[in-house]
């Protein structure tokens, strides 16, 4: 029998910056304003596609990370079937199940998972996990109401053999309600979402054994213009984190790779 499977980061590891771990998983709750969005999204900010330029610039917009409320059926409810004509995002793709089935989801996940990456065809992967979590970010109006969401998947892969570990990132969807585009919510999803892959580097430098060399890695299928920039926001935070850490001999990051896939 295997032995019981422990993921590498826990609680101790993260500082008490944005995004923390607990038994709960993943949690981030902040509000996103001008200083946020000037460290994270500076050129988002001056462009006048993002909705800047026709709204309040000193806005905050609270990101929540799977909150309590809305549920995935109620954020469901409120974006299915507004889908514009030439609008490629399905609604609701970010709040369906991964099991194959493509349910929507009854309850966040709220529950950082590990699981066995090894193969017995292929020694360098003995030892080898993934372990990480599907992030729903919900994105509220002043007034409190839900006007998009996003769905990032984090994947945390180590490979002892090989001495590498991988700071994944898979950007799902980002939706923003038809009738709250060009009003900035777009930029401050991304913003959080920045925030959180930043903050978890660096947990993943800590927890990595001399001789490591981590590479922070970011996916996504999204075929726009808009999907790309997203991407990019999300790679330079990575970049700037790196250049931030305390260093460590023995322990290497590299810069992050950036896969648009379009």
């Amino acid at each position: 029998m295997k032995a019981e499977l422990i993921p590498r980061l826990n609680a101790a590891h993260f500082d008490g910056r944005s995004t923390n771990l607990s038994s709960a998983g993943i949690a981030f709750d902040r509000m996103i304003g001008p200083s946020e969005r000037l460290k994270y999204a500076p050129a988002a900010v001056r462009d006048s596609r993002e909705g800047f330029t026709d709204c309040d610039p000193d806005r905050t917009t609270r990101v929540a990370v799977n909150p309590s409320t809305p549920s995935p059926k109620e954020l469901y409810r409120l974006v299915k079937g507004q889908r514009p004509v030439g609008d490629d995002v399905q609604p609701e793709y970010g709040l369906r199940t991964d099991d194959g089935e493509g349910r929507v989801m009854k309850t966040y996940p709220r529950k950082w998972t590990v699981t066995d990456a090894s193969s017995s065809a292929d020694a360098s992967t003995e030892g080898a996990t993934h372990e990480g979590e599907g992030l729903v970010f919900v994105a509220f109006d002043p007034a409190g109401e839900p006007v998009g969401y996003s769905r990032m998947d984090i994947d945390m892969s180590y490979f002892p053999k090989d001495q590498t570990s991988c700071c994944g990132a898979n950007l799902v969807v980002t939706y923003v309600l038809p009738h709250r585009r060009g009003q900035g919510f777009g930029v401050d999803l991304s913003v959080a979402r920045s925030m959180v892959c930043a903050d978890l580097l660096r947990p993943v430098y800590r927890a990595a054994p001399n001789g490591t060399t981590i590479t922070p890695e970011i996916y996504s299928d999204l075929h726009s213009e808009g999907g790309e920039r997203m991407l990019n926001t999300i790679c330079q935070a990575f970049n700037k984190q790196r250049s931030a850490l305390r260093y460590r001999d023995g322990v290497t990051v590299e810069q992050c790779y950036c896969d648009a896939g379009f």
